[in-house]
């Protein structure tokens, strides 16, 4: 049987948030556990995100996309399949008290929220940082930059603020996202654009000081301005007192600028 209702309202802040179902639904399909779990994990997005939605935004559970999640960050609107709370071993990041999926999704409007985007804020403001964000594994079907954001911001929610546990410093594929079948070409352009504008003896750290330089870059850019941190990994230091000067002052040396085709401001 196809379905196509709203079967709950979440408002929070100045949003009004519609939670759709909306397609065949599965047999056993247990609508009601994947209501109370999108409303846990809306609960610990920050406020001035959840605004992002106004009140015309929606939530559908459904039968498209097949697989994993999607959204639309003009109406704005976030889409999660059926297949996403299956209770199959490789969706457990979706089946205990939070939606990974859901926070990502949320992470790729946050990401747009903003003209030019977070992404390409980082690369002029803060390149170490954007470069730590591409360095994050993506192991999605999708590709680009804006994956990596998105990943990095549902990491920090669903492990810092949620208190649930999901592996970040898994490696194996690179931030150029070589992995996919077709190779994403704008994370291959940044990361070597950002590479090039490092000062000399500067790169990445690794294990929790990754993590940690991660978070800074999501906390610097504009979205989480008022935003409090919080969680267990405290920002990230450099080694020597001359390396936190070129990590506060990288921006300058940068090669990658943003494209001049409007002002940054919050949508």
């Amino acid at each position: 049987m196809t379905h196509r209702h709203e079967y709950a309202t979440y408002r929070r802040g100045n949003a009004v948030i519609s939670l759709r179902d909306q397609g065949r639904m599965p047999q056993g399909f247990r609508l009601e556990a994947v209501r109370e779990r999108i409303i846990e994990t809306l609960n610990i997005i920050p406020e001035s995100h959840i605004n992002l939605f106004g009140t015309g935004g929606n939530i559908r559970v459904g039968s498209m996309p097949p697989t994993g999640g999607g959204h639309n960050p003009t109406i704005p609107h976030i889409r999660l399949s059926y297949n996403c709370f299956d209770g199959a071993r490789e969706h457990s990041y979706n089946n205990g008290r939070l939606s990974y999926t859901l926070l990502h999704e949320m992470g790729h409007i946050v990401d747009k929220s903003i003209h030019p985007t977070c992404m390409e804020f980082l690369a002029s403001e803060f390149p170490l940082g954007c470069l730590a964000i591409l360095n994050r594994y993506h192991g999605g079907g999708t590709r680009g930059v804006s994956e990596h954001y998105a990943d990095v911001y549902a990491d920090y929610l669903y492990n810092e603020i949620g208190g649930l546990s999901y592996n970040v410093l898994r490696t194996g594929r690179s931030a150029d996202c070589s992995d996919l079948s077709r190779p994403c070409t704008g994370c291959n352009r940044m990361e070597a654009q950002l590479s090039r504008g490092l000062s000399s003896g500067e790169s990445l750290p690794s294990g929790r000081n990754l993590t940690s330089l991660r978070y800074d870059a999501l906390f610097r850019s504009p979205p989480f301005r008022g935003v409090p941190r919080t969680g267990g990994h405290a920002s990230y230091i450099p080694p020597t007192s001359d390396s936190q000067t070129d990590y506060f002052g990288v921006a300058s040396r940068c090669a990658y600028k943003i494209p001049q085709s409007g002002p940054t401001r919050l949508t």
